[in-house]
Order: structure tokens, then C-alpha cells, then sequence
């Protein structure tokens, strides 16, 4: 399962953490079939209030991975895959 942007899911007012927190510690952090990968642009905010956390999801990092921006030619060969898929008939959502 993946959450990208998760800065702007979790307004003010949206008790979004509160759910995930809820979500991972009552139902999904026992099972081994459900991978939780969460993501956005604002790396501050995921660093305090995800990484860093000190509430419900405090200490359940098993893996952090930077993203690099792709360069042009590495952006052409995502590009190709893409619409090598949608002529086969696979839709990818991104």
C-alpha cells in the first residue's frame, strides 16, 4: 500500500495520522502480506512527523529510501516503458 503526499493528506483538522496510526497498529503491522510505503514532497514534514515520531508510529522504520529526480534520459526510458504497457494493453497509474 502506498501513500504519496501524505503532507497534504494530513491536515489540520484531518485526524489523518491518528488514522494510520490506528490502521497499522490495530490491523496491519501483524499481517506479512501488507507493505505500508509512505511518501511526498515535503521530506521535512514526513521526517517530523513520521520518521521521527514520537506517538503511535514511533520506532516502525524498517527501511528509509532517498528518491533522486530522474535525469532526462532516464525520464525518455520511463516514457517508453510506459507506452510499451498501454500498447499491451497495461495501464499504469502514476
Amino acid at each position: 500500500m502506498t501513500l504519496d503526499e501524505v503532507p497534504w493528506m494530513s491536515t489540520m483538522h484531518s485526524d489523518f495520522l491518528a488514522g494510520l496510526d490506528y490502521f497499522w497498529n490495530r490491523f496491519a503491522s501483524s499481517r506479512t502480506d501488507i507493505l505500508l510505503i509512505v511518501c511526498g514532497s515535503a521530506a521535512s514534514w514526513i521526517t517530523d512527523n513520521i520518521i521521527n515520531a514520537k506517538g503511535g508510529l514511533h520506532n516502525r522504520l524498517t527501511r528509509h529510501v532517498r528518491v533522486e529526480p530522474f535525469s532526462l534520459k532516464e525520464c525518455e526510458q520511463y516514457i517508453k516503458v510506459i507506452e510499451t504497457l498501454a500498447r499491451k494493453g497495461i495501464e499504469i497509474l502514476c
